[in-house]
């Protein structure tokens, strides 16, 4: 019979999975619409997308799309991961899948918010 993971480790695995993943989409839409500004903690943090408040909000409205769809996976992943705490293999497969799920979309992400804050800066936009 497979080891059961621990219901601290569940709880926390993922809850932390789950309210990252909620985390993250309010957030990306709280940038994408202008609610987030610029700042020095939160957002697509690369230099085309610091450069002025007009090309950080191209770049989260270019990213919102990748950023949603990597949060629901992230959330998926922390409900699987709750299910499947019956079996380690389940559990740390589900987180695995999450993490990786979420990196993916998140560089796609700023790959399109890059070329996003780009185009907006340049001079022919403006």
């Amino acid at each position: 019979m497979a080891e059961q993971v621990p219901v601290g480790a569940v709880l926390v695995g993922a809850g932390v999975m789950i309210g990252s993943a909620l985390l993250l989409h309010v957030l990306g839409r709280r940038a994408a619409d202008g609610r987030l500004r610029r700042n020095g903690l939160i957002g697509i943090r690369l230099p085309s997308t610091l450069s002025s408040d007009t090309a950080w909000r191209a770049g989260h409205r270019a990213a919102q799309r990748p950023t949603d769809i990597g949060a629901a996976g992230l959330g998926l992943a922390g409900v699987l991961a709750f299910l499947l705490q019956e079996s380690k293999a389940g559990f740390v497969a589900s987180v695995l899948l999450g993490a990786g799920w979420l990196l993916a979309w998140v560089l796609i992400g700023a790959k399109k918010a890059a070329a996003a804050a780009e185009a907006a800066s340049s001079p022919e936009t403006r």
